[in-house]
């Protein structure tokens, strides 16, 4: 699936296949998603919920990034000035750019996660103890 959109809401359940978003001023929520996420997302909100796939590769800015209930096998995430809310992220790879941005990760159960790797330029972060990893490096 190829999005290339303006404005307006895009809200998908149940999908399978990968989602190309080429660029979307809109605000995008996907749920139950069984494919990859790639693309560029500025000014909207975009979020994922209870969703299990392999990479989430995205450049986001000006948003408000909500992943809720996801396994992901690799996130690689650049945010610029992104409010972003993680709850219940599972990962083995985890690679954060957060450029005067805000991250708030909590998560419920025990799960361990796998290495975080955050690039902080001017951000502020706050990786709750209940966010079992291997390990966190911060450049």
């Amino acid at each position: 699936y190829t999005f290339d959109l303006n404005a307006g809401y895009l809200n998908v359940s149940k999908i399978v296949g990968d989602v190309n978003i080429v660029k979307s001023f809109s605000n995008m929520t996907f749920s139950e998603l069984v494919g990859d996420i790639k693309g560029t997302i500025d000014n909207s909100t975009f979020a994922v919920y209870n969703s299990v796939f392999d990479l989430l590769d995205v450049n986001l800015t000006n948003c408000n990034l909500d992943l809720d209930n996801v396994t992901i096998k690799n996130i690689d995430i650049v945010c610029n000035k992104v409010q972003a809310i993680f709850l219940d992220v599972y990962s083995e790879d985890i690679k954060l750019e957060l450029n005067i941005s805000n991250l708030e990760y909590y998560n419920n159960t025990p799960k361990p996660v796998g290495n975080i790797y955050i690039k902080n330029v001017g951000s502020q972060y706050k990786i709750n103890e209940t966010v079992k990893h291997s390990g966190i490096k911060v450049e």
